[in-house]
Parts: C-alpha cells; structure tokens; sequence
C-alpha cells in the first residue's frame, strides 16, 4: 500500500498542527529579551532626588549639575551634551532655572524633555516696597524658579515627572506611580511638620541673600523684608544695603539668612554691623545626588527657621552649621 504522503505534496493536518505547537511553544517558552531601562538625565539634584524615589533602578538615571557647583557656575563639558543626546528622556524644572542650558537642550528632540514646574504659578522676583522704575532689581529673572522648596508644590513636580514616566514607558508604569506615592506621602509629612512648627511663631521675618527661600516664606507665613541676591551681577547698590539696614533694625528681624556655606559678603557686613546673626539655610540644587537628599535638607532648613525665630538674635549653637544636602564648607 502506497503512503499517501509524497514527497513536495500537501502535508498531512496532525503534522502542520505539530510544527506549529512546536514553534508556539518554543516561541513562549524562550525568555523575552531583557528591556533596557529609561536613560534619564536630570539638570539638578532635587530632581534627581525626586526620579530616584519614582522609577529606582528601572530608569538609568544621571545628573548634569555636579555637587556643590551652581547653575551659574556651570560649564557643559562634550561628555555632558553626549548625555543630553543619548537621553531617552531630560527632566529640567524650567521656569528658566536651566537658562545655562539653552543652547545644548535645543539640539535635544524636544519630546524627549519633561518640564518638571509645568503648570506651577511661580512666585515673582522680589523688590523693595514703593520701589521706583529706576531701583535696582536683585535676581534678574521675571520669575522664581526655585519653586521645589515649597513640599507642596515640590508634590507638583513629582507628580509631573511620575505621569511623563509612565506615559513614556508604560510597563513599568506600576512601579513609577507605587514610588511616585511614596515620595508624595513623604512631602505631605514634610510640608504638616513644617506647618505645625512655624505657624505658632511670632515675629517670622526674613533677610536672605538668595530668592529661592522666598518659597518657604510664602508657604509658611514668613514676612520677607529683604533679598540681597547679587546672583549673575556684579554687586548690590548701596542704596539697596542703606535701605536693608534701616529695615532690619526697623522690624527687629531676628536673623539674617543665607544659603549654606556660600554667604554673601553683602550679609556678612549687615551681620557685622547689626549683631544679628546668619542662619544656614539649603536650597538643594547643588546638593549631594543620594534619594534621601530633600528630606534631609527640608528637616534641616525647618530646624534652622525654627531656632533662628525662637531665638531672636542668639545665634544658633555651631554643630547646627552647615548641615543639609551634602554641600562642601568654603565660600
């Protein structure tokens, strides 16, 4: 009897069904190449703070701003632009924070960067009360930009940066929003202890040398007399410091604020002629890259508002110096 198969001939049903129950079940069987994470790359150490918390190790993730180096101290190196370039995504606070970065981020695509501040109201620059057109500006920029040193709005961001993440990479979208809620849960304990320490005290008034604390005295109830921010200028008027002076001994302001290791010599000369002592406070963005780094230094800087206010014009005790997000002492 002939075999009904030939060769080149139609192939017999149970065999085509069992090439195709073989290759299905080796195509299922063999693992899934592995899916390289998100290349992230962040322009300053609170956001990097905050993409560490989201995504952990399902993003590769870096920071373009070294420790202890500001954005107007910064220079872009060639490997810095090759990290823009070969970013998957680039998450900068905007508001012209990264104005320093301009001219590299417009060779970057422009889908692949996240505008962390997006939809944020930023607060204005500061100017004396009744200032005339002709009185100098301290700061220079139309706008704030430090807006992550208020935890409420620091809550903002993150919550931006977690929706682009996921939106950006959808599997792994579960563990954005899980560390996304984490972090929101920490800022909320962060934003009632502040609100709980500061609120009941008396005579909160602020001299600072740098805008971006004007956050915390917006949100917390803290009067500001004056910033001597000389950021990007060549120096601050005399007119300016007269009228600071005045203010100072005016309002009784119990201390004079700085940030942390760089005090401006406009606030050490107020400091020496008015005994009033300078109060470290910590805006992060040139802090130490680590996941803890906003929680440590909001504590710290709540801890120095709460001393300083208390205290009046007793300086605080020395071990409490310094303290922060990891900044190296000089300036």
């Amino acid at each position: 009897m002939k075999s009904r198969y030939q060769p080149g001939g139609a192939k017999p049903a149970f065999v085509v069904l069992l090439a195709w129950s073989l290759t299905a079940f080796l195509g299922w069987s063999s693992p899934a190449p592995p899916v390289r994470p998100l290349r992230v790359v962040t322009t300053i150490a609170p956001l990097y703070c905050f993409v560490q918390n989201i995504a952990g190790e399902a993003v590769e993730l870096s920071n373009l701003l070294p420790p202890n180096v500001e954005p107007h101290d910064y220079v872009l190196s060639p490997g810095d632009m090759r990290r823009l370039l070969d970013a998957d995504v680039v998450i900068r606070n905007g508001l012209g924070l990264e104005s320093f970065l301009e001219a590299a981020l417009s060779k970057v695509e422009r889908s692949k960067v996240i505008d962390a501040a997006a939809g944020i109201l930023p607060l204005p620059e500061w100017v004396p009360p009744g200032a005339s057109a002709g009185w100098e500006r301290p700061g220079g920029a139309p706008a704030n930009p430090h807006v992550w040193l208020d935890p409420r709005r620091a809550q903002t961001e993150v919550e931006t940066i977690a929706q682009e993440l996921c939106r950006r990479n959808p599997p792994k979208a579960s563990e954005y929003q899980a560390g996304a809620e984490r972090l929101l849960a920490a800022l909320r304990r962060i934003d009632d202890r502040y609100r709980r320490s500061l609120e009941p005290l008396p005579g909160k008034k602020m001299v600072c040398d740098h805008q971006a604390f004007a956050y915390l005295a917006d949100r917390y109830g803290i009067e500001v007399i004056a910033f001597l921010d000389a950021r990007g200028h060549a120096g601050l008027s005399p007119k300016l410091l007269a009228w600071t002076m005045a203010a100072i001994v005016r309002e009784r302001v119990p201390a004079l604020f700085s940030e942390v290791n760089r005090v401006s010599p406009e606030l050490r000369s107020l400091s020496r002629d008015t005994g009033i002592p300078i109060v470290p406070l910590d805006s992060m963005e040139s802090g130490a890259l680590r996941a803890d780094l906003y929680e440590r230094a909001a504590e710290s800087n709540r801890l120095s508002l709460v001393r300083a206010f208390q205290a009046g014009s007793r300086p605080l005790p020395q071990e409490d110096h310094g303290k922060g997000s990891g900044n190296r002492a000089g300036g």
